[in-house]
């Protein structure tokens, strides 16, 4: 083979590369557009995912704040019940208290003949 043989065989070599090069790029280019749209779709996504975060924080914001209140009253009951019942409890004390000395003064005045 000659040189100039060579050369064209190098120059089609090339232009056979160049052509590989070309579709290879075009590739690319369509992979980055799928990319592109890919990544809007994602920052879309991603913009739902922070409204309902933004939603659920807000409902449930408002359940804990509920659920918080609800505790309050039904502790405030829980206490003043407690307060009732220990006010009971010493009535009934001091009641069998009186009942056993009424009980005793009454024995006492029998036994002394009255």
């Amino acid at each position: 083979m000659n040189n100039e043989d060579k050369i064209l065989a190098i120059l089609a070599n090339l232009q056979a590369d160049m052509a590989g090069m070309k579709a290879d790029m075009s590739g690319m280019k369509a992979d980055m557009s799928g990319m592109k749209a890919d990544m809007t779709e994602m920052k879309a996504d991603l913009q739902d995912v922070k409204t309902r975060v933004i939603i659920i924080e807000n409902d449930h914001g408002q359940s804990l704040k509920a659920l918080h209140d609800g505790h309050k009253l039904l502790y405030d009951a829980v206490v003043e019940v407690r307060t009732d019942v220990r006010k009971a409890f010493d009535k009934i004390e001091r009641s069998e208290t009186n009942i056993m000395a009424l009980e005793f003064d009454k024995h006492k005045s029998k036994n002394l003949g009255g």
